[in-house]
C-alpha cells in the first residue's frame, strides 16, 4: 500500500486507498472514515467533515 498525503487528495480520491487497506486492519475508525468520504463524495456532508474522521 502507498502512502499518501491526506491534505493532498479530495474525499473521492480516499476511496480507492480505502478499497486498498489490508481487511484484517479494517475496524470501527476505517469504516467511519470510508462512511465520511463516501458522504462526502455524495453531497451529503462537507469534505471537511471526512477531513475529521
Amino acid at each position: 500500500m502507498q502512502r499518501t498525503s491526506c491534505k493532498k487528495l479530495p474525499p473521492c480520491g480516499f476511496i480507492d486507498f480505502f478499497n486498498e487497506w489490508p481487511e484484517h486492519r479494517r475496524d470501527r475508525t476505517y469504516e467511519a472514515a470510508l462512511t465520511a468520504c463516501f458522504d462526502a463524495c455524495n453531497g451529503r456532508k462537507p469534505a471537511s467533515a471526512a477531513r475529521t474522521v
